[in-house]
């Protein structure tokens, strides 16, 4: 997959803006990845990402997860 392309096409919805500063696109777009293959509600979202150390590093993660990067997805 070319991340930079896609990264380049999604940055325009995940913009700067008022708000905190955005969280980087790749990571939000396999958090959306993720979710909705796996047809998962937030709670269990957050949940599996705990236990599943391939899902981190399928966001680019280095080390295992402890905790969801954001406020878990709704």
């Amino acid at each position: 997959m070319n991340g930079e392309k896609l990264e380049a096409d999604i940055d325009i919805i995940y913009n700067e803006g008022a708000g905190q500063p955005p969280l980087p696109t790749r990571l939000l777009a396999g958090l959306h990845y993720l979710k909705y293959t796996f047809n998962e509600s937030g709670e269990s979202f957050v949940k599996r990402w705990v236990e599943n150390s391939s899902w981190p590093y399928f966001c680019e993660f280095q080390y295992l997860q402890h905790e969801l990067p954001c406020t878990p997805p709704v």
